[in-house]
């Protein structure tokens, strides 16, 4: 599952992809990969008034769940792919959140 934040144009911002990966190594775990739009987050940067940290900030946040969820969420257990729904759910959350603080649009593909 994919969740975007999405600009009033519907210009991609940032998105986080969740998946359960299984290698003949270490079997089966949760991944996580988010990516900034750079130019759609440096045009919606530019369209606020004075530039907000906190909009930074944010953004940041999210752009960092990997590292959450391996340093944060995985610190006390075992990453084998079991708590992906749970994953799914508190990201969800972030991304509700941010939505609605920087008034962006919350989508989930």
């Amino acid at each position: 599952m994919t969740h975007f934040l999405r600009d009033k144009s519907n210009n991609t911002i940032i998105e986080t992809e969740i998946w359960n990966k299984e290698e003949d190594i270490d079997g089966k775990y949760t991944e996580i990969s988010s990516s900034v739009d750079i130019v759609n987050y440096s045009f919606f940067l530019l369209s606020t008034e004075p530039v907000n940290l906190s909009i930074i900030i944010e953004i940041k946040k999210l752009d960092e769940l990997r590292g959450w969820l391996w340093e944060s969420f995985y610190m006390t257990g075992k990453n084998d792919g079991k708590k992906k729904e749970e994953i799914e759910l508190l990201v969800k959350d972030m991304y509700k959140g941010a939505a609605e603080r920087l008034e962006l649009n919350y989508i989930i593909d």
